[in-house]
């Protein structure tokens, strides 16, 4: 090949895109049967095909998701240069202020619902709403924003073997043809070169994206032409690019990175494949064991709705089959069959089918990491210690996904927290409370700002996004109490502090729903004590109490694979062994 003919670079990667993107067609399929399965069949008309009475994905990812993303993450602010603590305490308010105005909780539940289904990329950035020039640079200016990547609109690298080796990566995005003309995101020349183009139904490459579930696949004119492109990011030129979606021009904006040196995408993963980028997705590990459940509750339902008994009395020699068919349940039915009048029984949900079912929904809990435990449906053990010790390991294949999206998240604080301190124009006020009675207003701003980015180090509470119901939070505070700041009482007092029963009182009443706590005790004027000598807190009575443990061991899953062997070979099991089987099943 001459050098005249040699491809441009800007060819090369659009035939790099175009050949991702059929790589990447059966997971963005794949992805597409789990979510119809999780919606169900009454969703819409283009959801399931058949019904699906025992829902066991939608149950299994709602659970993760209340787990690993209940609230908004909480972020830490340190340092390691003593001058810099407040401005770090002051960063800290901010980022925390930011990561709620911009709605990042939300944010991190639909990238843990992606994750669940495929590959899960939140996007990081600024919302430019102009262009500045700051230090001789054209430098975009706006709000920094976090937004999930839908499989559908993305590409990235499909020969690279890790998420570190990837030579480029991007998503497609649609905006408003009247927006990029007026702007100044793009060149005049960039800008002159791109075309209008309608809404598709389906992706350049022929696929249905996960919007037909509810939109159906045919599309809709639009009032307001738009444009389809692809922001390409770039890691080892550190540049993006961006060009139109399914257009042959050679005219591309490429710009100079100025964001976090690890791009603008992150990526959650939890479940890693060795030599591969894209992550094996929790739902293609439970989509079997569902789909097999499901179909044996459908096969027992429809047995079961066949199932009648009917008289049969004796006749002539009429065939007595379409007669028997269509006789209702409970009515009499003439048959040449029988000598004399009996009661016949037609039909009926079978056995082993029941049996199987239990046997796969048993197994789909366990695959699935004890969802009946972790959602607290139904106790696993006969007793409360057994049922700890399995919620402690139940707990680790959690506690694993856990760490992998606190990592996740921090990542995506630390970019935030980049923007807010590199922002040439930014000026926000900035509240700090330091008692109930005290607090200061101070300004973060391009100006004060002493720190740089390097200086601080950022992460989040690890335990902010978890979920803590009210009973939660009522049992942490009575622990709290009990044990530390009634033994403590007597240091309190000598600091000039005080257990406050009433703020306690209100507390519980307000996690309790209970509004007559507030009034059953009057918050009066405290009447001061007759001592003014310090006294410990009462001792509590002198009790005894006798701990009787009794064995009982609870079914593992071995002893009911034994049972149901023999049970499928048309053995027989014994009272106790049924009893084991079925325990937790019903």
């Amino acid at each position: 090949m001459t050098n005249d003919t040699k491809p441009t670079r800007l060819q090369r990667l659009r035939r790099a895109l175009d050949w991702s993107r059929r790589k990447l067609e059966p997971f963005r399929r794949k992805r597409l049967e789990f979510l119809r399965q999780y919606v169900g069949y009454h969703y819409s008309d283009s959801a399931a095909t058949e019904k699906v009475p025992v829902n066991l994905m939608e149950f299994a990812v709602n659970i993760y998701v209340r787990f690993l993303a209940a609230n908004n993450p909480a972020a830490i602010v340190t340092t390691f240069h003593e001058h810099l603590k407040p401005e770090a305490e002051t960063l800290r308010l901010l980022l925390n202020r930011t990561c709620e105005y911009i709605q990042l909780g939300q944010t991190l539940r639909r990238a843990i619902y992606e994750a669940m289904f495929g590959l899960s990329v939140v996007k990081v950035g600024l919302q430019p709403h102009a262009r500045i020039t700051v230090g001789g640079y054209d430098q975009p200016y706006g709000s920094p924003f976090a937004d999930t990547v839908d499989i559908d609109d993305w590409a990235h690298d499909m020969s690279a073997r890790r998420w570190d080796e990837l030579a480029w990566a991007g998503n497609r995005y649609r905006i408003r043809y009247e927006h990029v003309m007026d702007g100044r995101l793009f060149s005049a020349k960039f800008r002159n070169s791109l075309v209008p183009q309608a809404p598709r139904p389906v992706n350049t490459e022929g696929d249905a994206g996960p919007h037909t579930i509810s939109q159906g696949e045919d599309g809709h004119d639009l009032d307001e032409e738009e444009v389809v492109l692809w922001d390409i990011w770039c890691p080892y030129e550190q540049q993006i690019i961006t060009l139109q979606d399914g257009e042959s021009s050679e005219l591309a904006e490429i710009r100079e990175w100025t964001g976090p040196s690890n791009g603008p995408y992150h990526r959650l993963a939890f479940n890693e494949v060795p030599g591969n980028v894209m992550p094996l997705a929790p739902a293609s590990l439970w989509i079997d064991l569902h789909d097999l459940a499901n179909r044996l509750f459908r096969k027992a339902g429809r047995q079961a709705e066949r199932q009648k008994t009917i008289g049969l009395y004796a006749g002539g020699a009429e065939e007595d089959v379409e007669r028997i068919n269509n006789t209702p349940d409970g009515h009499w039915c003439l048959s040449n069959a029988v000598g004399q009048s009996q009661v016949a029984r037609f039909g009926g949900a079978e056995q082993m089918n029941l049996l199987m079912f239990l046997q796969c929904k048993d197994l789909y809990n366990s695959m699935a990491g004890n969802l009946e435990l972790l959602g607290g449906i139904s106790p696993q053990a006969d007793t409360l210690g057994q049922d700890q010790i399995l919620q402690a390991n139940a707990s680790k294949r959690v506690a694993d996904m856990q760490a992998r999206t606190i990592e996740f998240t921090a990542g995506i604080v630390r970019d935030l927290a980049f923007y807010l301190t590199t922002d040439p124009l930014i000026d926000e006020p900035v509240v700090k409370r330091f008692d109930e009675n005290l607090e200061q207003v101070v300004h973060y701003s391009a100006e004060k700002r002493t720190g740089r980015f390097h200086d601080f180090r950022f992460d989040i509470e690890p335990y902010s996004m978890q979920y803590r119901s009210p009973g939660q939070r009522i049992q942490m505070l009575l622990n709290l109490w009990e044990r530390v700041i009634i033994p403590a009482a007597p240091l309190l007092q000598a600091q000039g502090m005080a257990p406050n029963i009433e703020a306690l009182l209100k507390v519980f009443s307000d996690y309790m729903q209970l509004p007559e706590v507030r009034e059953i005790v009057s918050f009066n004027n405290p009447v001061p004590p007759e001592t003014s000598g310090i006294e410990g807190p009462p001792k509590p009575p002198v009790t005894e109490r006798r701990y009787v443990r009794s064995g009982r061991p609870g079914p593992t899953q071995a002893g009911k694979d034994d049972i149901m062997s023999r049970l499928l070979a048309g053995g027989g099991i014994q009272d106790s062994e049924s009893a084991a089987l079925l325990r937790g099943a019903v």
